[in-house]
């Protein structure tokens, strides 16, 4: 099928249906658009806050091993004197 032979079927439906499939072609385009812009936004969002989570738990275990590290070392020094 080429487009004279598209041009030439959609010339031949009635109105309601050039209207509908008219319509059908706007809203799936429009909806197509909105979807893309909003998964790059929430892909970006929610990398955002994987990477801010991840740095904070990372902070949270370092000083957890360096409190865990400073009290053991204390406790061997003040056993040994």
């Amino acid at each position: 099928m080429n487009v004279q032979d598209a041009k030439k079927w959609i010339a031949d439906q009635p109105i309601k249906w050039r209207l509908l499939y008219g319509y059908l072609v706007t809203f799936l385009l429009l909806v197509t658009i909105g979807n893309s812009i909003l998964y790059f936004y929430v892909r970006s969002s929610i990398s955002q806050t994987i990477e801010a989570e991840l740095s904070n738990s990372l902070h949270f275990a370092q000083n957890l091993i360096q409190s865990a590290a400073r009290s053991t070392i204390t406790n061997h020094l003040k056993l040994i004197v």
